[in-house]
Order: C-alpha cells, then structure tokens, then sequence
C-alpha cells in the first residue's frame, strides 16, 4: 500500500482527507502540523506522496517545508490549500509541486490530482535515471580501465544492493543512487598509486594515509554531476562504522546514510567471497561467520540480520 504524509494544521480537515485517501488505496503514516513536524516524518517514514496545506503551525509555511523536504527526497508533493494570488502562485515555482487543489474540491478532483502527480513523478525518476547513467558512464568507464573494480564484482553487488531496496522499501531514487554507488564506491581509488592497490603486503602508515582518502576524493568526484549528490554522499561514507570507528567522518550508527550501510555490508561480503590481490579468498560460511562477528561494530547489526536471513537465504535455495 502507498504511504502519504498529511501536513495540515486543521484536524478535522486532516481527518477529511485521510478518509478520502483510504478509498484510493493510501496509508496516512501521519499527521505533521507544522514544518519541523513535517520535515521529521518524511525523512523518517519516507512516503510515496506528501499532501501540504501552506498555512501550518509556527513561522515555516508549507512552501519552505517543501523546499526543506526536498533537500532530502525526491517525493512527489501535492498543495491543498485556500490560497491561489499571484504571490502564493510565483513563491511554489521554487518547490515545482506535482499537483495543487484549491479548498473546497471533490473527490473527483483529488483523484484526478494524484494520477497527475503519479505521471510526473515517474517521468521525472526516468528523466533522471537516464542524466545519471549518462553522467556516470566515463566514470564506471575509468574505474575499469584502471583494474579498481571488475564487472562481475560490480553485478554482483548492484543485484543484492537491488534486492536491499526493495525489501527497506526505499524511494526509486533512492534505490537509483544506492545502485550507482555501489557500482561506484571505490572510484577515488583510481588516483592511488597501483603498487598499493595491488600490494600483498601490509601497507605502511603512510600508505594506509593515502587509501583511506578515495571515499572522500571519490565522492568530490561524483558530486560535480548534476542528480548525483545522493550517489556522492553514499560514497562518501561506505567506510564508515557503525559503532563510530570508520571514516572520514567519523559517523555513529543511524548517522550513516542508509545506502551506505547497505554497500558496506554487500562489499565486505563480496570482497571476502571473491578475494582481492591482497586478500585470499574465504569459504562462504568463513565470509558468513565475519558479518556476524563484525555486525554491532563495522556493521548494522538490522541489515546484517536482513542480508543473512533474507537475500543469502535466497541464493541458497536458488
């Protein structure tokens, strides 16, 4: 069932159109009354669609609260509101809503609103989809050249990054950057010198200084494309720890980025399964038996138990 997110001062009102969303097949996660509210709930709960009324609780108005949401999320969001001056019409260009109801409207209205909005929020994710394939394509192109990643380590990891999304129940886009990030995660290698990529031996301190630097380099890469800042901010922190001992930054727990989690997870699995130059490789249960050893500190013990329970579960029986 589709998730929505109701942000509406007015109770009754609320109450109004969450029945009227029932009927059309929606689960109203909650009410938001004013933006700090509005903004929590959906980076929390990640609904399919937003219904925001400008007038709110607080000094944010619905406009603000959009434009705040959407720092966050791609979600499609739909104003319901009084208010249609010319003012209140220019201001909601900077949020390009996907659909807007002026109070009273029936529920002819609301449903037509939503197919609308339906339509446009997957063009748009195709839209982007195909601007990231295009951006990323020199670069998934140079991490190969340079012997960094293989294909088939790659396939590998955007198949179970794949099954992931859908079973966290991410956004499509979402799950668009979580798959180009794994692909890409390692990108910042290609400017490490080979001889330390491809040393069987333990590397200095100095040399260690240098690998730990391509999450950071390979994000500042990333991030210069236009829809990839989700993909670069994945990279950015797959090195991170959860118990707060990873890098560059240092992150704790729920603080790293989901998808990051995930590639974290699905790559040390990989990585251990397939060996490295540097690495021999282990026998399923040896690489099974680390998640568990490691899950609580490197890894988010949740997905650890998800990965474990549910997609290497899969592959067995497959």
């Amino acid at each position: 069932m589709k998730k929505a997110l109701i942000v509406e001062d007015e109770s009754i009102i609320a109450m109004e159109l969450k029945f009227r969303l029932k009927t059309m097949g929606f689960d109203v996660m909650k009410f938001a009354r004013n933006s700090s509210e509005a903004v929590a709930y959906a980076t929390e709960g990640r609904p399919d669609m937003i219904f925001m009324d400008i007038l709110l609780d607080g000094e944010v108005d619905g406009i603000d609260t959009a434009e705040e949401i959407q720092k966050h999320m791609a979600v499609p969001i739909i104003f319901i509101t009084a208010f249609s001056d010319g003012v209140t019409m220019n201001r909601l260009k900077k949020v390009n809503p996907h659909g807007y109801l002026i109070k009273p409207y029936t529920e002819k209205m609301l449903k037509a609103t939503i197919e609308l909005a339906e339509g446009r929020h997957e063009n748009s994710i195709e839209e982007k989809r195909a601007r990231i394939e295009e951006t990323c394509k020199p670069l998934i192109q140079a991490l190969y050249e340079k012997n960094v990643e293989t294909v088939d380590h790659s396939k590998r990891i955007v198949d179970h990054c794949r099954r992931f999304a859908a079973i966290l129940g991410m956004t499509p886009m979402e799950a668009i950057s979580l798959e180009y990030a794994a692909v890409l995660h390692d990108l910042g290698k290609i400017i490490i010198p080979f001889d330390i990529l491809t040393s069987s031996k333990s590397l200095t301190p100095d040399q260690w200084k240098i690998v730990k630097t391509h999450s950071d380099v390979g994000a500042r890469i990333v991030d210069q494309g236009k829809d990839l800042k989700g993909i670069a901010e994945l990279i950015r922190h797959h090195h991170e720890h959860y118990d707060g001992n990873g890098y560059p930054a240092g992150l704790k727990g729920k603080e790293i980025p989901l998808g990051a989690r995930v590639i974290t997870i699905v790559d040390a699995y990989d990585v251990m399964l397939n060996g490295r130059p540097y690495q021999h490789a282990f026998k399923k249960e040896e690489a099974i038996r680390v998640l568990k050893e490691y899950s609580g500190t490197q890894f988010d013990p949740e997905l650890v138990a998800i990965y474990l329970n549910e997609i290497l579960a899969d592959d067995e029986e497959d």
